[in-house]
């Protein structure tokens, strides 16, 4: 019965008696992957996990230490070079020259570093890129020679050149044109004045929007007002004749009244040739005298006299700081208020700003250079005072406008950390000028021109044949 009963279970594990085998090893191999995904998760924590901890203001979490096996897959790095990790992992460094930042433009200084903390294998890295930002400076082609360590020049904007003339230099060549955009010098003939007077800076000259005009003694020794246009379109001079009688060695000042160019002063030691003045018609070709100037006036080299010219008025100062307007519609003088400063200075710089006469630096009678700036209002007829200058007083500084600004560098000073001062006359603040080589201290009666775009600084007592460019 037993043996009967057994028979149909029998048969029916006959079928099943040859897959033991594969199913065992079919649940081992599955146990095994169980296992291993077990582990391998419990390593992943224990390696990798991290904390997330809020960072408070101005706080930077260091980086986490990479892997034994993160750090095998990191090469050497050359001494000098940036790395940057790419975000999403370990991966190799971005190798290269250090640089502006590539979110940040460049010249705005560095980028707050940044942490990334994540959890699982990838390494947090730390980013820091600095810049230094350019200098604002840089150097003019040289000069033609004969043309180094020239000063008492005039250098005037053209509109697409800077025409210097005049001043005293060694050697033959009385003047030389610079173009910026080329960084090219070319010559200027000679004026149709003797070479001593020429030289010898007793000129002044101005653009009138066609020609350089210029005004001087036509000899060392003396003569009457000379007078000459150049055209730097054709690189010709013409003379202009017929200087009213009895203007003799006049030439100090010169200014273009839009219609005319205007001439007072002159160097002769008293008399009425230091007080007379011309103007110049170029359309139709004449000169007529002009009312004489209520004070005695220099040469337009010197150091105590200072006029600028408004758009209507001309405006100048003598040695006393006594100041006067002349009136070229009206033909006519009158006095200036006293100016703000304590004593009478001499050797600074008068600039137009558009709207008032900006004084800046000069030297008083002590010998000082107080860091003084006054500006008057020829509509108002009223002085101010500027405070707040950031670099040292200086005599014979080179100023000019810039734009909206007011350009001041160069002269006679000890500051080694700056080489002047821009004046933001519309919103009414200071920057310093940074300091250059190009621009050293002691370099004085230097010219600047504005191009439009940048200033141009050249010459000065003790400079050599480059000129200075400095773009805002």
């Amino acid at each position: 019965m037993a043996g009967t009963e057994r028979e149909p279970i029998d048969a029916l594990l006959v079928p099943l008696r040859g897959r033991r085998r594969p199913l065992v090893a079919v649940t081992a191999l599955t146990m095994a992957i169980f296992l291993v995904g077990v582990m391998s998760a419990i390593g992943m924590v224990v390696d990798g996990a991290t904390e997330t901890v809020a960072l408070g203001p101005g706080e930077q979490r260091a980086p986490s230490a990479p892997s034994a096996q993160a750090r095998r897959d990191i090469p050497a790095v050359p001494l000098g070079a940036t790395t940057t990790t790419r975000p999403g992992g370990v991966g190799a460094p971005v190798i290269g020259v250090a640089g502006p930042d590539p979110v940040q433009p460049a010249g705005r200084g560095s980028r707050s570093p940044t942490s990334t903390t994540t959890a699982g294998p990838k390494v947090s890295t730390s980013t820091t890129t600095t810049t230094a930002s350019p200098s604002p400076w840089r150097a003019t082609a040289p000069a033609p020679a004969g043309m180094a360590g020239r000063s008492g020049h005039r250098a005037l904007w053209t509109g697409n050149r800077m025409v210097v003339l005049g001043g005293t230099a060694e050697g033959r060549l009385t003047g030389a044109a610079y173009d910026p955009g080329a960084d090219r010098w070319h010559g200027v003939p000679d004026a149709p004045f003797e070479e001593g007077a020429w030289q010898h800076a007793r000129l002044g000259a101005v653009w009138t929007g066609d020609v350089v005009a210029v005004a001087g003694r036509t000899s060392l020794e003396g003569g009457v007002l000379g007078a000459a246009a150049y055209d730097p379109s054709t690189g010709t001079w013409a003379r202009w004749e017929g200087v009213p009688e009895g203007i003799t060695r006049v030439g100090g000042i010169v200014a273009w009244s839009g219609a005319e160019v205007v001439v007072f002063g002159g160097d002769e030691d008293g008399g009425t040739a230091r007080t007379a003045g011309a103007a110049y018609d170029p359309a139709a070709q004449s000169w007529r005298r002009l009312a004489p100037a209520p004070v005695a006036l220099g040469a337009a080299d010197d150091p105590h006299v200072a006029s600028v010219w408004t758009g209507t008025l001309l405006l100048v100062w003598n040695d006393s700081h006594d100041g006067y307007a002349y009136d070229p519609a009206k033909d006519a003088w009158s006095a200036l208020p006293d100016a703000p400063f304590a004593q009478p200075l001499d050797e600074g710089a008068v600039t137009w700003t558009g709207t008032e006469a900006l004084w800046t630096f000069g030297r008083d009678a002590a010998g000082a250079t107080p860091a003084a700036v006054g500006a008057y209002d020829p509509v108002g007829g009223t002085w101010r005072t500027i405070g707040g200058v950031p670099v040292p007083g200086r005599r014979g500084p080179a100023a000019v406008r810039a734009g909206a600004s007011v350009f001041a560098c160069c002269g006679d000073h000890d500051d080694e950390g700056a080489a002047g001062a821009v004046y933001d006359s519309a919103a009414g603040k200071w920057s310093t000028l940074p300091a250059s080589t190009l621009v050293p201290p002691g370099r004085v009666h230097a010219t600047a021109v504005w191009t439009g775009a940048a200033v141009v600084v050249w010459g000065g007592t003790g400079s050599d044949a480059r000129g200075a460019i400095w773009t805002p």
